[in-house]
């Protein structure tokens, strides 16, 4: 098969151009033109025929921060170069052998204790009166605390998406999400329905406004709260206020990985009662990444209602 190099700026173009949607979810395609852009600057690298072993080597050294995130850029790099190689555009595949670096351990998920969460939830209570901000602070964090839904899942939903009388909500596709397994209803706690009834009205659009109806909006209250300044992002703004509560370093995904495990050391559950709370595929995910093992021979059915209720 004959070789036909082109320019670098060409072939990045080129292998953007199946990364467009619907083939390609744009987080997915943002990912691979961050990493072929970071090939551009890489000293002489201007055809496809300089992606060498030695080039790739060169781009490893140069790269700073998180291992993990340089080890995903250079998996995306690679499938890459192997849409290179069936074009033609190179002669043979780098040795990734050779320059794969190691992996950084697993980072351990944060569970917190069931009174760190009863004091997070109760300093982010007294703080919703503070204001507007502060009480979609506190109705975000509850749902995920006592429902477990994912943080993406929680901002981009809707108004239309809870029956507050029924206690439920209802993922839905609004955005793309994890696995179909995460479309679901998920039960409404009954603590948590007179959070949520509170900060509804004021969460919602003006009336009349042609705008979705976003549970937990951004302050412009046309879009969902899933960026702003450093420091305002949701993130930003728990990680800050669990330091105020003395419950450092709290995530949103430490409190969906909270109630996996409660369900099971302190309500009673099963562990096919927290897969099917957190929706996963296989119960092999809840078991090994949410649960204790040593609770896993105390299952027995929910004896108790899910509670966070400091006067219970």
């Amino acid at each position: 098969m004959s070789v036909t190099p082109i320019p670098l700026t060409q072939f990045r173009d080129a292998t953007l151009n199946l990364y467009q949607a619907p083939m390609r979810a744009p987080a997915t395609r943002k990912k691979m033109q961050a990493a072929l852009d970071s090939l551009l600057i890489v000293p002489n690298l201007t055809t496809t025929a300089d992606l060498t072993t030695q080039a790739f080597a060169r781009w490893l050294s140069a790269r700073e921060g998180n291992i993990n995130t340089t080890l995903s850029l250079l998996g995306t790099l690679r499938a890459a170069v192997n849409y290179a190689l069936e074009e033609g555009w190179i002669e043979k595949s780098p040795s990734w052998s050779r320059i794969w670096p190691r992996s950084a351990p697993p980072a351990k998920k944060r569970h917190l204790e069931y009174d760190q969460v009863v004091k997070l939830l109760g300093h982010l209570k007294s703080q919703a009166s503070v204001g507007w901000r502060e009480q979609r602070l506190y109705a975000l964090t509850a749902l995920i605390a006592y429902t477990g839904v994912r943080l993406g899942e929680a901002l981009h939903s809707r108004r239309e998406d809870y029956d507050l009388d029924q206690r439920i909500m209802w993922v839905t596709p609004h955005h793309r999400l994890k696995t179909e397994a995460s479309a679901a209803p998920v039960p409404l706690a009954t603590e948590l329905i007179p959070i949520l009834a509170a900060w509804f009205p004021k969460g919602a659009p003006e009336k009349g406004s042609k705008h979705p109806h976003y549970a937990f909006p951004g302050v412009t209250k046309i879009a969902p709260w899933t960026g702003g300044a450093p420091g305002y992002r949701a993130l930003d703004r728990l990680r800050s206020e669990g330091e105020r509560a003395g419950v450092p370093d709290v995530t949103f995904h430490g409190l969906r990985s909270t109630i996996g495990t409660l369900i099971i050391g302190r309500f009673g559950g099963t562990a096919e009662q927290a897969k099917t709370l957190l929706r996963h595929t296989s119960l092999f995910t809840t078991e090994k990444h949410y649960l204790h093992r040593n609770d896993l021979a105390l299952l027995h059915a929910i004896a108790a209602l899910i509670s966070f209720d400091q006067t219970a």
